[in-house]
């Protein structure tokens, strides 16, 4: 059953840069049919009997609530073990992934910071190879005006990190680049196509006990984003900590759960939930033919029937000399195909399937048309034998 194994199975996920687009894509894709199954009520215990150990270094509050949430939601049970209480060794600090961005997709990413909070050049070589591959552009300014410019997310975080203390500094450096209602509008984008973002928590009033201490030591009622900006229309980071939690999920549920998650070209999607008329949630996309002559295989299928529009598989379909295929060996099927017989996107994954299958059986694929399916008994279509 090793083709059932799913690609993300047993990999750790560390940064965004060591997994492509593609896998990228499937998983934000995945996280949003999770956040649907939760908000449907639909269990999803992907990780049904698994221990799962929360170790973190810095206390926590939303991350570890999205993580214990994730387990219980998968199934799990999940132990929190915190730096204090099993000793967790000091190491650097690490790398702010956001830095790596343009790995995602094709997005412009415009890093607008002071100088001295330049981006790593080493990182910034990764960034500018994922951004050749996909076609984005990256940009590093000190230059407000020139980073936000036609922008439609601005996303800003707290000016010093856990673990670190130079508030000093870090205000001193980047005190004009809060981000106001007059630095969204400098982006010159349509409000319906602009967002704000924080990764939170925000200091943006003096409503917490360190945003006060932050108004005494040194007069400042706001720092990385205003309240108007924080409270406005643009405002999405609370859509973004929630998020959190089913992103948390799919990559788990991914890399833990044992899932088969068929990636591959081909037709034949997987419709997940079907609400007020639509289909709702991740549809995978497989090779329709080739799992059909799998499923076959496992079964020990006496044959395999392929359906299709037409009654036989051709050589040469659509063109003047066309010749319809009747009874044939798998070894003389092989070789037309290996000439290039037959059309990659239409008739080739069928006889691909149907080799596959008479190779590994030895028992007979049929390739005809759905009108022809109760006529199987008088030998229609093409029959393919070893």
């Amino acid at each position: 059953m090793k083709y059932l194994q799913n690609v993300f199975q047993g990999r750790s996920f560390l940064d965004c840069k060591d997994y492509t687009p593609a896998e990228i894509s499937y998983l934000i894709d995945f996280a949003l049919h999770l956040k649907e199954l939760k908000k449907e009520h639909i269990p999803h215990e992907y990780l049904k009997g698994k221990n799962i150990a929360l170790l973190f270094e810095k206390a926590s509050t939303m991350t570890r609530s999205a993580f214990v949430v994730a387990c219980n939601d998968l199934g799990a049970h999940p132990e929190y073990l915190g730096a204090s209480e099993i000793h967790l060794g000091k190491k650097e600090s690490v790398k702010d992934t956001a830095k790596v961005l343009g790995s995602m997709l094709g997005v412009n990413v415009h890093i607008v910071t002071p100088k001295p909070l330049f981006t790593h050049p080493d990182v910034q070589k990764i960034a500018q190879n994922f951004a050749q591959d996909s076609g984005s552009k990256n940009l590093i300014t000190d230059d407000i005006a020139q980073g936000v410019k036609g922008a439609n997310v601005v996303y800003t975080d707290v000016w010093v990190s856990m673990g670190e203390n130079d508030w000093s500094e870090r205000i001193k450096l980047l005190k004009p680049y809060t981000v106001t209602m007059k630095m969204m509008q400098m982006t010159g984008t349509p409000d319906d196509q602009l967002i704000f973002m924080h990764c939170l928590p925000a200091f943006h009033d003096r409503t917490t006990q360190v945003g006060e201490e932050i108004y005494e030591k040194y007069g400042l009622n706001e720092m990385e984003v205003t309240d108007e900006v924080f409270n406005s229309k643009y405002a999405w980071q609370f859509t973004e900590a929630e998020n959190r939690l089913h992103s948390i999920k799919a990559v788990m549920a991914a890399t833990l759960g044992n899932l088969f998650i068929p990636i591959a070209c081909g037709g034949g999607g997987i419709p997940v939930i079907v609400k007020d008329g639509h289909l709702r949630g991740v549809a995978g996309v497989i090779d329709k033919d080739f799992s059909a002559a799998k499923m076959a295989e496992d079964i020990n299928a006496d044959e395999l029937v392929i359906l299709t529009t037409v009654d036989h598989a051709f050589l040469n379909y659509g063109k003047e000399n066309q010749q319809a295929i009747g009874k044939i060996k798998v070894e003389q099927l092989k070789q037309y195909l290996v000439a290039g017989y037959f059309a990659a996107g239409s008739m080739k994954p069928k006889i691909e399937a149907a080799i596959e299958f008479v190779e590994k059986t030895g028992n007979l694929a049929i390739i005809t048309s759905l009108s022809n399916a109760n006529k199987l008994a008088d030998g229609v279509g093409t029959i393919v034998y070893n």
